[in-house]
């Protein structure tokens, strides 16, 4: 059923009410329920935990949407099991073994499960790790940066679109210093001494606004190399791209993406 609540445009909105749904019907019952401790705390682990992780690992949620969604079960099962429902979230959600209480934080627990979703499938080479690596690829074309994607400073974060799952994944990932070592095709130089356009751009402008209108442009023309817009004489540009007409010819012959 979880699976009909997601959407393919990215919009979160009803998976969020769902499982919240999901987690406040399960609270009440838990509140009106005559459970002991241990079954408390059972339930809480082993059954609406269960629910609310299943599609976790496909989703682009945020800290505070994921603490919603988790909020009115734990806030039901922690007293019923002797728990105080107030305790730090730090001691809460740390694991057993670090003398934590061990409750599920659905945030951390679906940036990393994401992430070893991604690299199971890309390196089983399965159906899902082709359209994985596609979507990967999508990104490292989007980015405009030579080398693979995860050896970029996260600061294409600025001119990249942001509802790819990879995007999230990036962005998790960075955040919490997590490497990983995927291959994909990625755009590499063509000509020695050449720069990449947005590398050169974002060098030299900060305004976020800017970049991402220069890597609309630069997409638009089907360019990713300075040597791609360079007049024969590489003195300056092209004139073919400081008109408002779409470039019609090809400077570059990627082929994107290529997948497995």
């Amino acid at each position: 059923m979880i699976g009909i609540w997601m959407a393919p445009n990215g919009d979160t909105t009803v998976l969020i009410e769902k499982l919240r749904e999901a987690a406040t019907s399960w609270g009440v019952k838990m509140r009106m329920g005559r459970s002991s401790k241990l079954e408390a705390w059972t339930g809480l682990q082993t059954n609406i935990f269960a629910t609310l992780k299943y599609p976790l690992a496909a989703c682009t949620l945020t800290e505070s949407e994921c603490k919603s969604i988790m909020a009115p079960a734990v806030r039901a099962a922690l007293p019923k099991a002797g728990i105080s429902s107030t305790m730090s979230t730090t001691v809460r959600n740390a694991p057993i073994e670090s003398l934590g209480m061990g409750v599920l934080d659905s945030y951390l627990f679906m940036g990393t499960a994401r992430t070893s979703m991604m690299t199971h499938h890309c390196w089983s080479n399965t159906p899902t790790g082709v359209l994985l690596q596609m979507c990967i690829e999508d990104l490292a074309l989007d980015s405009g940066l030579y080398g693979l994607l995860w050896n970029q400073e996260f600061k294409f974060s600025e001119w990249t679109v942001k509802h790819s799952i990879i995007f999230h994944a990036c962005k998790f990932n960075h955040k919490h210093e997590i490497v990983i070592g995927i291959k994909h095709h990625s755009i590499t130089k063509r000509r020695n001494n050449d720069r990449s356009i947005i590398a050169v751009a974002s060098k030299h402008i900060s305004k976020t606004s800017s970049l991402r209108a220069i890597n609309r442009l630069r997409q638009f023309h089907n360019v990713v190399h300075l040597s791609d817009i360079a007049a024969a004489d590489g003195r300056g540009l092209n004139h073919r791209f400081l008109a408002e007409t779409q470039f019609t010819g090809k400077r570059n012959d990627y082929k994107w993406p290529h997948g497995k």
